[in-house]
């Protein structure tokens, strides 16, 4: 091994060491977030969560700059869905498939 060589390994693994530290303080960081979510904020959890027609619509309007209000967002989401579910449902039947959701 070159000299040059040796030094730069001898880099790499002052860098690797240094990084250790901080990184299993992540890692623990990131553990402790994931039992948050799934006992805490879970437990705490409810469906009443919803902003409203207004406020969505200003969301939409404003923030994603969406010239369609949220209905419309809704009734092209289901046109959309309708047509994609139309389409496995004459697929899975061609292919001898019943029922495309419990295909295994």
């Amino acid at each position: 091994m070159t000299a040059r060589a040796r030094r730069l390994a001898l880099s790499l693994v002052a860098l690797l060491g240094a990084a250790a530290r901080p990184a299993a303080a992540a890692a623990a960081a990131f553990r402790d977030f994931q039992v948050y979510l799934s006992t805490d904020l879970n437990a705490n959890a409810s469906d009443d969560y919803a902003c409203g027609t207004e406020a969505l619509d200003l969301l939409l309007r404003c923030g994603h700059f969406l010239d369609m209000s949220s209905s419309a967002v809704l009734a092209f989401a289901q046109e959309h869905f309708n047509a994609a579910e139309s389409r496995l449902r004459e697929s899975s039947a061609r292919l001898g498939i019943a029922d495309w959701r419990r295909w295994e």
